[in-house]
């Protein structure tokens, strides 16, 4: 496994591999690790082995059309999962496979998609799609 973390506290998209240290774009093998800043994956299709988001200043958004693979888990143990623009009414993007593991973070979304997703946590996600979606712990 290779590792990678968010280097910029600014916005920036996941495919811009100067954005992360190493200048790499995560791939399926990838440990990454977001502390500041908001993530957006804009592409057709990312992937990681797993993710953590670890401030209140950090954020993950999965944009219209777009699909990140996760390998493992999601841990939100700060900041937020966001799946479109909040009050948009645009459909946002899809996650899947993995567990999201919410222990301090949250989901923030008005059309996202989970997909094979397990969930640990509190889920408030109105208007959201769930498609094969597996609640585990309460």
């Amino acid at each position: 496994m290779s590792s990678a973390t968010w280097k910029t506290a600014f916005s920036g998209d996941w495919a811009t591999a100067t954005d992360w240290t190493p200048s790499v774009v995560p791939n399926g093998t990838t440990d990454v690790l977001i502390n500041a800043g908001v993530v957006t994956v804009t592409s057709e299709t990312e992937a990681a082995h797993s993710i953590t988001v670890s401030s209140t200043s950090g954020a993950l958004e999965i944009g219209q059309g777009s699909t990140l693979l996760l390998g493992t888990t999601l841990l939100l143990s700060a900041g937020q999962l966001d799946f479109g623009v909040q009050g948009s009414g645009t459909p946002g993007g899809t996650l899947q496979g993995g567990t999201i593991i919410a222990n301090g973070g949250s989901v923030v979304s008005t059309n996202g998609t989970l997909v094979g997703v397990t969930f640990q946590g509190t889920l408030t996600a109105p208007g959201t799609f769930f498609n094969n979606l597996a609640i585990a712990g309460g």
